[in-house]
C-alpha cells in the first residue's frame, strides 16, 4: 500500500535549495528551479534518440514551466505589470545567457556548454543548455545556482585538461567590442560623413543629450529640451524626438546646431540606429566628463544593483543573472540582486561603459 502525504511549502523550498545550493532570497530559488526545468525540457528533447530529437517550441516550454510554478508556488503566480510572468522572464534570461538558442519560428535548442573565467576568484560561470545534474558529471564538479546564474569551483572543473577548451573570458561571453572611447570617436566620424539637411523638424520637437549642461547648472538629468538650451552647442549632439513617440522607440540622430539671437536652430543631421544610440550615450558621457556613477552594496548573500540605467545590448546580458524582490504587479523597483560570485561580471560590464562604481562591502571580513 502506498501512502501519499502532502509536503509543506517550507519542506519543498528546503529540498530545492539543497538541490541547487541556492540561496533563499527574493525569487532566486524560483528562478533557479524554473531555469533548470526549462534546460531539462530543451536538452531532453534535443538529445533524444531517433525520431524524437527535435527543438521545443516556446509555447510548450512556457505552459509546462507555468504549470510547475503554479503547483509549487501558487501564491506567487501573479504577473508583473511590466515584466510579465516569471517563467517568461526566466526563458528570456536563459536566451540572453546562451543557455538556450532560438532556431526560428519560436523553437529552441540547448546552447553549447561553456565555462566563463571569473577574474580574481576561484570559480567559473557555467553556461549552456545542460541541466545541473548532467553538468555535475560533465564538468566533474557540482554547481551552485542563484537564479539563472550557475557557477562551479575552478580547480575541480579545470583539473581535466580537455575542459579548458570550454573556457572563455568575460568579454568573450559579453561580446567583443572596441574600447568605448575609440568606438565613440569612430561612430561620430562615420555619422559626420553622412550628415544631411533633409529633416523637416524644428528644435521645439527635440530633446538633446546634454548631461554637461545639467552638470553646469548643478542639476540632475541627461536629456534636455532643445528650446531650454540657451548657449551654443559645439560639434555633434545626440538628439531624439519629444513626446509620446519615445514610448515606441523614437528615432535618434546626431545633429549640428546653430545659435543665433539666443536660440538654437537645427543644422545637419544623420539617423542613429537604436543599439548604437544606447552605447553612444556612455561614450558621450566620457567625452563630456559626465560619467555615470553607481553604488553597489555587497553582503555574504547578495549584492544589489539599481538598473535604472538602460545598458547597451551586450552589457545588458549580465541582468539575465539576477533575481528580483518584487511585492506585487505594480512594484516599480529597478533593483536587481546577484550572488557575490557574479561581481566580476558586473564589474567588467560597468568598466566597458566607463561607469564608475562605488562598492560598499558589508561582508564580515571587510570590517
Amino acid at each position: 500500500m502506498i501512502a501519499v502525504e502532502a509536503a509543506s511549502l517550507e519542506h519543498v523550498n528546503t529540498q530545492l535549495a539543497n538541490e541547487f545550493d541556492c540561496p533563499r532570497v527574493g525569487d532566486a530559488l524560483q528562478r533557479a528551479t524554473i531555469a533548470d526545468h526549462i534546460r531539462a525540457m530543451v536538452f531532453g528533447s534535443w538529445m533524444g534518440s531517433g525520431r524524437e530529437t527535435a527543438p521545443v517550441h516556446g509555447t510548450r516550454i512556457l505552459s509546462n514551466a507555468r504549470r510547475v510554478h503554479r503547483m509549487v508556488w501558487p501564491e506567487n503566480g501573479w504577473e508583473h505589470e511590466k515584466l510579465g510572468d516569471l517563467c517568461r522572464q526566466v526563458l528570456d534570461a536563459l536566451a540572453a545567457m546562451g543557455d538556450i538558442i532560438s532556431v526560428g519560428n519560436g523553437f529552441w535548442i540547448p546552447g553549447p556548454a561553456k565555462i566563463v573565467e571569473l577574474d580574481g576568484i576561484h570559480h567559473l560561470m557555467v553556461i549552456g543548455g545542460i541541466p545541473s545534474q548532467i553538468a555535475k558529471t560533465y564538468l566533474g564538479a557540482p554547481s551552485t545556482s542563484a537564479s539563472t546564474f550557475r557557477f562551479a569551483e575552478r580547480r575541480s572543473v579545470l583539473s581535466v585538461s580537455s575542459r579548458r577548451e570550454l573556457l572563455q573570458s568575460i568579454d568573450g561571453w559579453l561580446g567583443y567590442v572596441d574600447p568605448l572611447r575609440e568606438w565613440t570617436e569612430a561612430v561620430l566620424q562615420q555619422h559626420n560623413a553622412r550628415l544631411s539637411i533633409d529633416m523637416d523638424i524644428g528644435v521645439e520637437q527635440l530633446d538633446v543629450y546634454a548631461p554637461d549642461i545639467f552638470r553646469d547648472q548643478r542639476k540632475t538629468g541627461r536629456w534636455m529640451r532643445a528650446v531650454q538650451i540657451g548657449r551654443p552647442l559645439e560639434g555633434l549632439r545626440l538628439c531624439r524626438l519629444q513626446g509620446g513617440a519615445r514610448a515606441f522607440g523614437a528615432p535618434h540622430f546626431l545633429a549640428t546646431f546653430h545659435f543665433k539671437s539666443g536660440m538654437l536652430t537645427l543644422g545637419r543631421s544623420a539617423a542613429v540606429a537604436p543599439d548604437v544610440s544606447r552605447r553612444l550615450r556612455f561614450g558621450l558621457d566620457a567625452r563630456l566628463g559626465t560619467q555615470r556613477q553607481v553604488s553597489i552594496d555587497i553582503d555574504c548573500i547578495q549584492f544589489g544593483f539599481d538598473n535604472s540605467i538602460s545598458l547597451p545590448t551586450l552589457e545588458e546580458r549580465v541582468i539575465s543573472l539576477a533575481w528580483r524582490t518584487l511585492h506585487g504587479p505594480n512594484d516599480d523597483s529597478e533593483t536587481h540582486y546577484f550572488h557575490p560570485t557574479a561581481l566580476p561580471l558586473i564589474s567588467r560590464a560597468l568598466a566597458r561603459l566607463l561607469i564608475v562604481p562605488t562598492f560598499i562591502d558589508r561582508r564580515p571580513h571587510a570590517r
